[in-house]
């Protein structure tokens, strides 16, 4: 029995001893997690940390970069704007705050075209329209009127630029630049023109009324005297009155295209008898200077579509342009031709020329080259003019060359011919 006694109590020993062992163990186990768990703990954190501060020195860093492009938007003196896909204004400039009066809470975040600044509905319907034409990915264009915050008006030369990143639409860009004064100034222009206009008919009326008494005067007078002394004034009466009738009816013809006046009587005509009639009308300048006049019509069966009287006008007062600018005994040639669907009648002299800075000039209204004092046969710069009117009424063009001052010059009309 006492055997037994030692052998339990040798037993509860061992197993006292392994749950003193299983505790330290455990204990130990204990230690070694916290501490892991505290290593892994304070790793993490450190980690989490430098995270947090990358994203707080990146936030700063582009809280920086959009301060700073804000300034240099604001500095911009044209209105300079961010819109998103929606047509939402995402930022704005100070220019088109300033203008209007408004603050950049009272715009940002509402569709561009419902904007307080824009003068009235029909300004925010071409607005919205086109703001839809950039979205489709064109650069669109256009002039608007922004209400300023005095009841004024400033007038906007707007562009909406699309960007696109990989094709794909991410903002739209307003830029405008103001335009106002120019505006002014294109408009007093244009009312300037209207009155010049209106000036030039009266003129012309006011200068023909007189003409045709004194044109049935010197008739008179040269049924009346029979006096071979006086032939040679009145002839020159009769020469300077002609020149003067053809320089009022020039000035009232270019003052009736202008305006819209002009009625073109369109027929079915031979080429051959539009020039034929300015060759006539043209004869008496052409032989006064002498000039050796050729004509070359390449197909005598050419047929246009004109108005006789206005086509006939045009090539006289080419030719008369051509007498005028070549020299005495000089050389002007009329040369037609088809190409195409079209006459091509070129009228050519050796006169003196065109200079370069004279070219793009020579259709405008009231220019003239240099000229000698001894021509007689002036004007007042209207002839050129009324050609590219009128050839461009029949769908025409004209066009002038020449190799430079003293070479000749060389004018090319192009009108349709008659169809069939």
């Amino acid at each position: 029995l006492r055997a037994e006694e030692r052998r339990l109590a040798a037993r509860e020993v061992i197993r006292r001893d392994e749950r003193v062992a299983l505790r330290e163990a455990s204990y130990r186990l204990s230690v070694a997690s916290t501490a892991l768990v505290a290593l892994l703990g304070t790793v993490t954190l450190l980690f989490v940390w430098r995270l947090v501060r990358r994203n707080r020195q990146a936030r700063l860093a582009l809280d920086d970069e959009r301060e700073r492009l804000r300034r240099v938007i604001d500095s911009m003196p044209a209105f300079v704007g961010v819109l998103g896909v929606d047509g939402t204004l995402l930022e704005t400039n100070r220019v088109p705050l300033q203008a209007a009066g408004v603050s950049r809470a009272d715009v940002v975040g509402r569709k561009f075209w419902d904007c307080p600044w824009w003068l009235d509905d029909d300004a925010r319907l071409d607005l919205q329209a086109a703001f839809h034409r950039s979205v489709a990915g064109d650069s669109v264009r256009s002039e608007v009127v922004l209400a300023t915050a005095g009841g004024g008006r400033m007038v906007l030369d707007l562009v909406l630029q699309p960007v696109l990143e990989a094709g794909r639409l991410v903002m739209v860009i307003p830029s405008a630049t103001d335009v106002t004064e120019r505006k002014r100034m294109e408009d007093a222009l244009t009312e300037a023109d209207r009155r010049k206009d209106e000036f030039l008919a009266m003129l012309a009326h006011e200068l023909r009324n007189p003409l045709a008494p004194v044109r049935t005067g010197v008739q008179a007078i040269k049924r009346m005297v029979d006096d071979e002394r006086l032939a040679p004034i009145i002839s020159m009466m009769e020469r300077q009155l002609r020149h003067l009738i053809r320089l009022v009816d020039d000035l009232l013809d270019v003052t009736r295209i202008v305006r819209g006046h002009i009625v073109l009587q369109r027929a079915r005509v031979p080429l051959r008898t539009v020039l034929d009639g300015a060759l006539e009308a043209s004869r008496n300048l052409i032989e006064a200077g002498h000039h050796a006049l050729e004509v070359d019509l390449e197909d005598s069966t050419l047929e246009v579509d004109v108005d006789e009287t206005r086509m006939t006008q045009v090539f006289t007062n080419l030719l008369n342009n051509a007498a005028k600018y070549t020299p005495d005994g000089g050389s002007i040639r009329v040369h037609a031709a088809r190409d195409g669907s079209q006459a091509v009648i070129r009228v050519l002299d050796d006169g003196v020329g065109l200079s370069t800075w004279m070219l793009p000039h020579v259709f405008d209204l009231f220019t003239q080259g240099p000229r000698t004092l001894d021509r007689s046969e002036g004007g007042l710069g209207i002839g050129l003019s009324l050609v590219r009117h009128l050839v461009a009424l029949h769908g025409g063009s004209v066009e002038a060359t020449s190799p430079g001052a003293g070479k000749g010059s060389t004018f090319t009309v192009r009108i349709p011919l008659a169809a069939g």
